[in-house]
């Protein structure tokens, strides 16, 4: 196990212990304020390509005719599910996905299907990278001017791992 998966393991088995708390209280307010399920699950895709399920806090009312993204002032997201969403709160969740190794704590974001199916060539290269929850500000910086590879070189191996989580974490992107 290298040092970012490490980080990650340990980092998101912390999160979920010390949150279970803030998660019982979210599911709570989700299941009083909006009925319905408290999770909600998609298809992503992730490293190599490979497909996933990621897990939210559920957003929006369920709809029959869903959507597979969400826009601008989406009629569909309940005054809770703003709230969550606008701190973050809803992708708590996500730390699941980090300690099963389907996402890391920082990386690109994981699209839906039908994304990654159309990038060719260099860009392609992205789907080596483990998707992340956070999408640092270097890490798209470090993309249009440096090649995947330094990027790999910088979390996946370890180097500035930690530096990088923080740096990305305290930042507003």
């Amino acid at each position: 196990m290298g040092i970012k998966r490490g980080f990650d393991v340990v980092v998101s088995l912390v999160g979920l212990i010390i949150l279970m708390p803030v998660f019982v209280v979210m599911a709570v307010l989700i299941g009083i304020t909006m009925g319905g399920p408290v999770f909600f699950s998609q298809t992503r895709i992730g490293r190599y390509g490979r497909p996933f399920r990621i897990i939210k806090f559920r957003t929006m009312q369920v709809d029959e005719d869903e959507l597979v993204i969400t826009i601008k002032n989406d009629r569909r997201i309940t005054s809770t599910g703003a709230f969550l969403r606008r701190y973050r709160l809803d992708e708590l969740p996500q730390l699941w996905n980090v300690l099963t190794g389907e996402m890391s704590l920082v990386g690109p974001r994981p699209d839906v299907p039908g994304y990654a199916d159309k990038l060719t060539g260099d860009d392609r290269q992205i789907l080596k990278l483990r998707p992340g929850i956070h999408v640092s500000t270097q890490f798209l910086v470090g993309y249009k001017n440096h090649s995947i590879y330094d990027y790999w070189q910088k979390t996946e191996r370890g180097v500035g791992t930690i530096d990088f989580f923080f740096s990305s974490l305290f930042k507003n992107n």
